[in-house]
């Protein structure tokens, strides 16, 4: 029996298939780069935090943030701060995070 219009369903995935797909572009390289990020709280308050790259890739990095993650959603001056003298600052949005008590991490 044919319903909806759907002749075969077995090309269609489940939604935890599709959660997990990847939507990265190109290569991830995991590199430990030293971060500093700032972003804003609902109050409006200034977080400073900082922590270490897992990854990164062409358009994005996964960090870790030892003390306090952002809020998915949220835009973050994100700062590599490896050389004083020569350091790198993004402005990104976090996307997702993996809120594990031991090794907390947001996906930029």
């Amino acid at each position: 029996m044919i319903r909806h219009g759907f002749a075969n369903a077995k090309h269609l995935k489940n939604p935890e298939e599709i959660a997990m797909q990847e939507r990265r572009q190109g290569p991830r390289y995991s590199v430990s780069f030293p971060i500093r990020m700032r972003w804003k709280d609902e109050n409006g308050n200034e977080i400073v935090e900082e922590g270490l790259t897992e990854n990164v890739g062409l358009t994005g990095t996964l960090v870790y943030l030892p003390r306090k993650l952002p809020d998915v959603g949220s835009k973050v001056n994100l700062t590599v701060t490896e050389h004083a003298n020569d350091e790198v600052s993004v402005i990104a949005q976090v996307i997702r995070l993996e809120r594990n008590a031991a090794h907390p991490q947001a996906a930029l």
